[in-house]
């Protein structure tokens, strides 16, 4: 355990830790559970599907999940008795915050509403720095017929191009995998991959679901504040946004449309948007 002034930092098996803490004991809970990801290209591995089912839910439930790391296999997040633990230290009416991926988020989802959980509602963090796990189709008709492509020039990844330090984090965050700094471009060789030439098979992640749960309280929002201190969302207190050239404003009680880009006050929304992304800064 580390201890400062202000908080004490546990660090431990969640389902080991949590039945030593008190009930009603947090205000709020903002976590990042596994998202309990399987792709054997990766390392990952699926388990045995008994006879009628489901091919999409083979994959859940394994062993190895993200990049065949072992934090991320099994399904301790998308197990009711998990979020029942949580919520049994978190005080009537506090608000839980938790990430999920973005093919298994549902499966969380499902789990906290058994747990007791009212679903408030679904945030995105959006982010320009993905990359699509995309099968290229026209190479892999070329390369199931035997053909050999043409090199037609070089492609430089669009983010380990520059500097050795980002490349050697990349390698760091994501297991010591070996990430190519740049790579060929070949031509199709025949009319069959050809005519799937820029076909893929994913798109560019973009975003992660946030959940935004509350566990249920006193009959009003008014007596749980009073009674437990906690149960509200202080929307002044997270600050203001930017608003762009051309948006709709509305301003002592008229409709109008703004002429400069300011920081004004505005409600909070349910999008959290990174300041760099693909499509460029804010206007």
């Amino acid at each position: 355990m580390m201890t400062s002034q202000n908080h004490n930092i546990l660090e431990g098996d969640l389902l080991s830790i949590l039945p030593t803490l008190p009930d009603h004991h947090f205000d709020a809970v903002l976590c990042d559970p596994p998202y309990h990801l399987t792709q054997n290209s990766r390392g990952g591995s699926k388990r045995k599907g008994k006879p009628g089912t489901i091919s999409g839910r083979l994959a859940l439930g394994t062993d190895k999940g993200f990049m065949g790391k072992t934090w991320d296999g099994g399904d301790v997040a998308f197990r009711t008795e998990t979020w029942e633990a949580v919520m049994r230290v978190m005080k009537p009416g506090a608000y839980l915050m938790a990430f999920g991926g973005s093919r298994t988020f549902h499966r969380l989802a499902v789990a906290m509403e058994d747990a007791g959980f009212i679903l408030v509602d679904i945030l995105m963090w959006l982010y320009g720095s993905g990359f699509p796990k995309s099968t290229n189709i026209s190479k892999a008709i070329d390369r199931k017929m035997g053909n050999k492509r043409e090199t037609t020039g070089v492609r430089k990844h669009p983010t380990l191009k520059n500097t050795d330090l980002l490349e050697e984090s990349a390698n760091a965050a994501h297991g010591g995998n070996s990430w190519r700094r740049e790579w060929e471009l070949t031509a199709p060789v025949c009319p069959k991959s050809e005519a799937f030439s820029g076909y893929g098979t994913a798109l560019k992640p973009a975003y992660e679901p946030i959940l935004l749960c509350r566990k249920p309280g006193k009959k009003t929002y008014a007596e749980n504040v009073l009674k437990w201190g906690c149960g509200a969302l202080n929307i002044d207190g997270a600050g203001s946004l930017w608003m762009g050239k051309h948006c709709p404003v509305v301003q002592d009680g008229n409709y109008h449309i703004s002429e400069t880009v300011s920081r004004i006050r505005a409600w909070r929304i349910t999008v959290i948007r990174l300041h760099r992304m693909a499509a460029g800064p804010p206007t």
